[in-house]
């Protein structure tokens, strides 16, 4: 008496945008990479947003880099004018790196955004403008670099194409080019190709060039575990790893993430505890442990541990 159709029930879905090349893959490189705090380091973030569209992220970190203690301090302010979908962003840091962009989307047709970008990094400028287009059915990304010494920099270009060619199923490729510039030397144009293919939640890319990388990816998602899984080929070295990971929704205000890495000479375990602390602060905790050396081997390097706070 009560009962009504499926087709009553049915409410209309969003249409999926196509993933561009650079995304193909990223939820098992972020489950595998992310989250993983280490190397002695402490890092606190936090993102602020006012009523007017203004928001400013800006982080502390302290970590060691060659047995050297560095601090990197990052201030990114943005403001976006939604009426015309026009935003404006930066980036200013203690490491000497200064930048200044502004993007604005759907100005030439639905799906696209313009991008231009100034920077400058330790003395180096260049200006970089951007092109993407993303829809149901392809996703198209263009960008060049100009450099303001060409002489001592190369100037780069970016191309990516990804086409939907079912449900669940993606294929694309992508090209590099940097000009040979001369800084007391003579170099080569060199030009990089990449192909990349995502089958649901399976993945697979080539990269070619002097560092050319065969690699296959996998995700999987559960109510309480998320998996991830990657193997990489490097041909020009013969170098081969395998990495495996996990994120296990231990509460709704805890996570555990747990990773194997295996590579030639090396076997390394990561784990990572990340909690909401209070409704404005997140803590992560996390170790990564030289298994060969927990096994009596001297190889690899040392256990290393990491902190990193949001305040949220």
């Amino acid at each position: 008496l009560f009962s009504r159709s499926e087709e009553s029930l049915q409410l209309p879905t969003k249409a999926t945008m196509t993933t561009y090349f650079d995304d193909i893959a990223k939820d098992s490189s972020d489950l595998l990479n992310k989250g993983f705090p280490a190397g002695g380091s402490f890092k606190v973030s936090t993102e602020l947003k006012t009523p007017n569209n203004i928001s400013i992220a800006s982080s502390a970190k302290r970590s060691f880099k060659k047995d050297k203690e560095v601090v990197d301090i990052v201030f990114e302010p943005k403001y976006t004018y939604a009426p015309y979908k026009f935003e404006l962003n930066g980036k200013f840091t203690t490491g000497s790196e200064y930048s200044a962009g502004v993007n604005v989307k759907d100005l030439v047709l639905a799906g696209s955004k313009l991008a231009v970008t100034r920077t400058q990094i330790a003395g180096n400028g260049s200006t970089k403008a951007a092109v993407n287009v993303n829809n149901e059915l392809v996703a198209v990304k263009t960008s060049v670099t100009l450099p303001d010494d060409n002489e001592e920099n190369p100037i780069k270009a970016n191309a990516s194409l990804v086409a939907t060619v079912s449900d669940g199923i993606l294929v694309g490729g992508s090209v590099d080019f940097a000009t040979g510039f001369d800084d007391g030397v003579t170099q080569d144009a060199v030009t990089t190709f990449g192909a990349k293919a995502s089958f649901g939640n399976v993945a697979a890319s080539y990269i070619s060039g002097a560092k050319s990388e065969l690699s296959a990816s996998f995700y999987s998602v559960r109510d309480l575990v998320n998996y991830a899984a990657q193997f990489v080929y490097k041909p020009e070295t013969k170098a081969s790893a395998a990495v495996f990971g996990a994120d296990y929704k231990y509460a709704s205000d805890t996570s555990i993430k747990s990773k194997v890495t295996v590579a030639e000479g090396e076997f390394r375990t990561g784990v990572a505890l990340t909690q909401t602390w209070t409704t404005s602060s997140k803590v992560t905790i996390a170790a990564d442990i030289n298994t060969l050396s927990l096994l009596g081997s001297n190889t690899g390097a040392a256990h290393s541990f990491g902190v990193e706070v949001k305040l949220l």
